[in-house]
């Protein structure tokens, strides 16, 4: 499980923790238990799909989150 290593501003902006909150944890733990239950769902169904798209509660808009395999590994 990956960590988050930086938060740019546009990310702080969107999502609903603070800077100090983020940097440092997995990305689930600075969602919502909802949107944090959506993305592992969709991290799962990645072992049968190239991409996947979910939408995500921001601070005040939604965020869409798109995944896809990664090319180098």
């Amino acid at each position: 499980e990956g960590l988050v290593l930086a938060a740019n501003r546009a990310a702080r902006a969107l999502l609903p923790v603070e800077a100090e909150g983020l940097v440092g944890r997995p990305l689930p733990a600075a969602l919502a238990d909802e949107d944090a239950a959506a993305l592992a769902a969709a991290l799962e169904r990645m072992d049968d799909a190239d991409r996947q798209t979910l939408v995500l509660r921001g601070r005040e808009t939604a965020l869409q989150v798109e995944l896809g395999q990664w090319e180098q590994g």
